[in-house]
């Protein structure tokens, strides 16, 4: 990733669809509404286009997250280095 962009995903203000590659956000994470993050929506953008502080995810959360990424990506966590993080073992 260039210096100048991000990748970002997609918030829907709706529940997840029961899909893998989601996952259920809200007023925990500094939302106003029950949403989903859709990481099957991913996008490059530049840093400067992020202009508002939105929300924060707990580590639970984020461990969720890249569930849902490896998932919509297809990326089998088992092959790569630190998959623990990715099943949640130590």
């Amino acid at each position: 990733m260039r210096s100048g962009t991000a990748s970002a995903l997609r918030v829907r203000r709706s529940g997840p669809d029961g899909l893998a590659g989601q996952v259920a956000v809200g007023p925990d994470e500094g939302l106003k509404h029950d949403s989903a993050l859709h990481c099957d929506e991913l996008v490059s953008l530049p840093k400067a286009r992020l202009t508002r502080f939105v929300g924060r995810l707990s580590s639970s959360q984020i461990r969720n997250l890249d569930r849902a990424l490896a998932a919509a990506l297809d990326i089998d966590v088992e092959s790569l280095q630190g998959a623990e993080v990715l099943s949640g073992s130590s």
